[in-house]
């Protein structure tokens, strides 16, 4: 089968956010097989298991994967990752209870690696460019009155239309940070001067304030505590957090439903021991 992926090369370079593919196989169905015009209702049945496919795919190591700036790692590296950071985005603590379809939009595949894959099913993608809309967003310490204090100008990159075009899809792919590693879409940003001028490709979403998490509050003392003493494991250090949870710590050691668990306070969070596993101690050991 041929499937017509819809990409924007501006935004996502040589990589391809799996799913978009997702969205243009199920699509390809629901046309059935592009004989007949687009049901979306289809289309909305039929994605799910197209998700799925495409996650066992990169599960399995069939379909060679990526970050979104084309850097090729382990897959199983980059499924935890995906999971961590659509639970956090779901406001759930559990990984484990985000579906494929908010893992996706954080994988990618390079061109070349789809086209790969698919010829070993008798199947072939064409890319179809998309172009939408980008402008930059700065990143604010709101905790202060107003507006809030710019940490950083233009930290974070938005993206309006393109590829798939959906406004769940931007929601979640536009937030992102622009790093070095995106010195093309910056430098293309800097020439976006009227984001209302879409010409029918979606519509300007404001960016929305980056909501504050455990990492903004607790990351310099978790690195400061761990650093001063000796952990062999997460479970030992995470102890010794509770230990010195209280005064002069961004911890206190949780009630009620959160027993068991550390409370980060200025956020009003819990921390739980999955949560430094998954999320903080990779960071905290990566220089052993």
């Amino acid at each position: 089968m041929e499937y017509r992926v819809r990409v924007w090369t501006a935004m996502h370079g040589d990589t391809v956010p799996l799913i978009y593919v997702a969205t243009a196989m199920a699509r390809h169905a629901a046309t059935d097989y592009g004989t007949l015009p687009l049901h979306m209702p289809t289309l909305e049945n039929l994605r799910p298991d197209r998700e799925l496919l495409l996650l066992k795919a990169v599960d399995s190591g069939h379909l060679t994967v990526c970050d979104c700036h084309g850097v090729v790692v382990s897959a199983k590296e980059l499924v935890e990752t995906a999971k961590a950071l659509a639970a956090e985005l779901a406001g759930t603590e559990l990984a484990e209870a985000v579906e494929a379809k908010d893992i996706l939009p954080f994988i990618y595949a390079k061109r070349q690696h789809l086209i790969d894959w698919g010829k070993a099913f008798g199947d072939s993608f064409l890319f179809e460019e998309t172009p939408g809309t980008m402008t930059h967003s700065d990143l604010r310490n709101f905790s202060e009155t107003g507006h809030g204090e710019i940490i950083e100008a233009g930290f974070y990159r938005n993206h309006v239309g393109g590829g798939e075009s959906e406004p769940w899809q931007d929601t979640r792919l536009g937030m992102m940070p622009a790093t070095s590693g995106s010195t093309q879409i910056i430098a293309m940003t800097a020439a976006v001067e009227d984001v209302g001028a879409l010409g029918g490709a979606g519509r300007f979403q404001r960016p929305r304030a980056k909501r504050r998490n455990w990492k903004d509050v607790a990351w310099p003392y978790l690195k400061a505590t761990f650093t001063a003493g000796q952990y062999a494991t997460a479970k030992d250090f995470y102890k010794a957090l509770e230990m010195k949870a209280g005064e002069g710590s961004p911890f206190e050691v949780g009630t009620g439903p959160n027993r068991g668990s550390l409370f980060v306070r200025e956020i009003s969070k819990p921390f739980t021991l999955k949560t430094l596993q998954n999320t903080a101690w990779p960071d905290l050991t990566a220089g052993r």
